[in-house]
Formats: C-alpha cells, sequence, structure tokens
C-alpha cells in the first residue's frame, strides 16, 4: 500500500526499491489500493513477498477483508511466500492467522523475541526468521569522506517524531518525550543549533529527511518498538477514542483492564531505520540505552542519554564523535544479514529448496500413487484366481450333494413304498 511518493518515508522507500535494485530479480509490484492487473492471477512467480505496508491492512478489519478476497489467488500459489512484517505485536493475532490463511512459508519478523505468543499459528507452518525493518543496499554505503563534513553542519541536534498513540506503551511515549528529556539537561542552548520538533506536522519525508540527518552533526535516538503486545487490536481501537488521544498511559490501562482486554505486557525493541540512517551518513547518535538488536552499544557506538550526560562536552569533544561515528559504522556494516543483497540471495537460495522440496513432493505422490496402483493390481491378480478356484470347488461340492441328496431320497421312497 504504497503512499503518495512525496509523502513516502525514505525507510519504506527503501525496502520497496531494494528488490527493484537488485539485477537476479525480475520484479512485479502490487499495490493492494490500486486496480489489480487481470493476468498477475495467472502468473507463476517464483516468489511472492507480502511487504510491512500491505500487511498493514490488518489494522482495518473491513481494509483486512477487502485484500484478502482482492488476492485470494495468493494463497493457492505454489511460489515461495514471505512475509516482511513490521510492528508485529500490533493486531499479532490478525496477522498471525492471515499468514497461516495463506500458507506463508517464511516470516522475517523484526521482533527478535516472543515468537511463541506472536506467531503460535504460523510457527506450525512457517519459518520463523529474524528480519529487520531497515535493510542496507549498496547504493546508500558512501564513504564518509564523500559526506557533508562536520564543519558545514548547520544543525547541532536533530529530532523529529510523530505522537504514538497509547496502545504502543511507554516505550512509545518515550520516542515523543526523547526530545524534551534531552533539553532538560541543556540549561544554555544559546551556542548551539538545536532543530528538535514532534508531532505529525514536523515530519520530514522523502530525501529530505536523508539530507536533514546528514546535515546534523548529532541525531537524538530512543528505541523502537512496543511495550504492549495487541492480539486483536482492543489497544488500538480504544486508544483511537478521543478522551486517550492525549490522554495519560495510566488511566488508560486502568480502563483497559476495567473492559477486559486482551493484551500482555512484553517489551518488544529492535534497531530502527534512524539508527542506520544516522550511521550512514555520519552522524552521532545521543540515544537513550537500549538493546537495539545486540548491534549498538552505549559509548562505543552513541552517546547514552542519561544523568551523566555532560551535553556541553560531548558537543565539544571532536575526537569523541570522530571515534564513535566510525565505530558504529564499523559495527552496522559487520552485520551481513543487515545488507538487502544478503537477504535477496538467502530468498533465492531458500528458493532453490523450495523447488527440490516440492518436486521430491511431487515424486513422491506419483510413486505413492503408483505403488496404490501395484498393490492394487497384485491384490485383484490374486484375489480373482483363487475365488474362481474357490467357486469351481464350491459349485463341485454343491453338485455332490445334491446327488447323495437325491439318492438318499429315492432310497426313503422306495422303503415307504414297501
Amino acid at each position: 500500500m504504497q503512499d503518495t511518493p512525496w509523502r513516502e518515508f525514505s525507510a519504506v522507500k527503501s525496502l520497496r526499491m531494494m528488490f527493484h535494485d537488485d539485477p537476479r530479480l525480475d520484479v512485479v509490484v502490487a499495490d493492494a489500493r490500486a486496480p489489480l492487473a487481470p493476468w498477475l492471477r495467472s502468473t507463476k512467480f517464483d516468489i511472492v513477498v507480502l511487504s510491512s505496508t500491505f500487511l498493514g491492512a490488518r489494522y482495518s478489519n473491513r481494509l483486512l477483508e477487502q485484500v484478502k478476497r482482492k488476492f485470494e489467488f495468493v494463497a493457492s500459489t505454489h511460489a515461495l511466500k514471505v512475509a516482511m512484517p513490521q510492528d508485529d505485536y500490533d493486531c499479532c493475532r490478525l496477522l498471525d492467522e492471515w499468514l497461516s490463511e495463506w500458507s506463508v512459508n517464511i516470516v522475517y519478523a523484526a521482533c527478535p523475541t516472543n515468537w511463541s505468543v506472536l506467531y503460535p499459528r504460523s510457527l506450525r507452518k512457517a519459518e520463523i526468521r529474524l528480519g529487520y525493518t531497515s535493510y542496507i543496499t549498496d547504493r546508500q554505503i558512501v564513504a564518509i569522506e564523500s559526506l557533508k563534513s562536520w564543519g558545514n553542519r548547520s544543525i547541532d541536534v536533530s529530532y523529529r517524531a510523530t505522537s504514538l498513540p497509547l496502545n504502543f506503551g511507554h516505550l512509545g511515549q518515550l520516542k515523543q518525550s526523547v526530545g524534551e528529556i534531552f533539553r532538560k539537561k541543556v540549561l544554555d542552548a544559546s551556542e548551539f543549533q538545536f532543530d528538535i520538533d514532534v508531532g505529525g506536522g514536523s515530519a520530514i519525508s522523502g530525501n529530505r529527511w536523508l539530507e536533514f540527518v546528514e546535515s546534523s552533526r548529532f541525531v537524538l535516538v530512543s528505541p523502537s518498538g512496543s511495550s504492549f503486545i495487541d492480539p486483536n487490536g482492543d489497544l488500538r481501537e480504544l486508544a483511537s477514542e478521543p478522551r486517550f488521544v492525549a490522554g495519560n498511559l495510566a488511566d488508560f490501562l486502568i480502563e483497559a483492564s476495567r473492559r477486559k482486554l486482551e493484551w500482555y505486557e512484553l517489551s518488544n525493541t529492535a534497531i530502527s531505520p534512524r539508527n542506520l540512517e544516522a550511521v550512514l551518513r555520519g552522524t552521532v547518535q545521543i540515544a537513550i540505552p537500549g538493546e537495539y538488536s545486540g548491534i549498538l552499544q552505549p559509548i562505543n557506538h552513541y552517546v547514552p542519554l542519561d544523568q551523566d550526560l555532560e551535553v556541553r562536552c560531548v558537543l565539544r569533544n571532536e575526537l569523541d564523535w570522530h571515534r564513535i561515528r566510525s565505530e558504529a559504522r564499523d559495527a552496522v556494516l559487520s552485520v551481513r544479514r543487515l545488507r538487502a543483497n544478503e537477504l535477496i540471495s538467502e530468498l533465492l537460495e531458500l528458493l532453490q529448496g523450495f523447488g527440490r522440496e516440492s518436486d521430491c513432493e511431487v515424486r513422491k505422490s506419483v510413486v505413492r500413487q503408483r505403488m496404490k496402483w501395484s498393490c492394487a493390481a497384485l491384490f485383484s491378480g490374486m484375489a480373482i484366481p483363487i475365488w474362481r478356484w474357490l467357486g469351481a470347488i464350491a459349485l463341485a461340492m454343491a453338485g455332490k450333494a445334491l446327488v447323495i441328496g437325491r439318492r438318499i431320497l429315492n432310497q426313503r421312497s422306495e422303503t415307504t413304498l414297501k
């Protein structure tokens, strides 16, 4: 479900385009909101990828039913079916049932843990693998020397975020409050240039976002994810009520408990597109300490935003930021699974194995059918002569019995006459 080009976020566009950019693939894009080309139904694709925006149809029951009807042919296709969801914790049961109904083969889960809670049905049919919310393409890897120099960056610290609803828990609230947390540590900001804003109107999309990141020396970051697992979207629906649009989390949870909604308080975090974008653009991250998929470590790869942070020392320490951004870049690029071409290579390998398994199953099915027919023929070949032999014996015995019976009747008749 592609957004209009000028509103599409760079991370979403990157996920969509990484398949197009690979010369090994011949890609056809089907937009869930656009008219469906008739020939798509009859085309025998090798791989069908369900993107994160496509799987976002689960957030609306009406839209989900429309998408399922429109793309029902995907359920019966023999292609390798791959799901690449995001925000797995949001309406996870609806997502799991959908993937199970369509017999999806591989699920790249963005949440690194809690798979038994998120995908109980899919685990029986599909293989769950670790996925990410963003992947690095070759064109994104630009030498630091080619990026905007530190002295030419006009912003000291930048931050943009949308206000997340209460159904994302304290992690969602932290995302919109990290700017205020940082400001409180800076008593006098007159010597620095900050560009920090939170809200829907502050969002920057497309290439302008990457230019914004590269124009910043530092960028604020918080852990990406949610504190809750919302199986059926009950918390999502509650958070949309007017009184909770700008409400507080404590009252929200009290009301959720009063209504006996189904939800679980389990933290789900992962490295975010912003982490990768900052690293690739040579921007140092000032981040709230978190797991970050075990890739980024405090002090080594980012400046931890905690009580001991001395903002002025951090912003002025040129040797420190040079070391941090260099080590962060090495850490990210060393994770091969973050590379788009590695993911596609993995899919092509899975396709080869998937094809062999399919052929093998076909051969096994043919052999089973032949064995059934052979056994039936063998049985009939043996059974018919036996039944004929037994029938002949039975007829002969019946004939003898009739002869003996007649003799006995004749003897009795002669005795009676005498």
